[in-house]
């Protein structure tokens, strides 16, 4: 649980990050964008798919996800 001080840093670090993002996504032809949208959207579908299956762990020693094999 974050306090309000780490949502506020939490909040300000995603916005460099999609700041950052943006800036080098600009320098990305037309074309080029659209594929890399195509394969971002298939991952993140597919991660929210092994979240929901219980395919993803938390892990209890680094707090870090890991995929569960079989």
């Amino acid at each position: 649980m974050l306090t309000s001080d780490g949502r506020g840093g939490a909040d300000r670090a995603l916005a460099a990050l999609a700041k950052e993002f943006d800036r080098r996504l600009a320098l990305i032809a037309p074309r080029d964008r659209t594929e890399l949208r195509r394969i971002l959207l298939a991952l993140l579908a597919r991660a929210a798919g092994d979240v929901v299956t219980g395919r993803f762990r938390a892990s209890a020693a680094t707090g870090a996800r890991s995929a569960c094999r079989g």
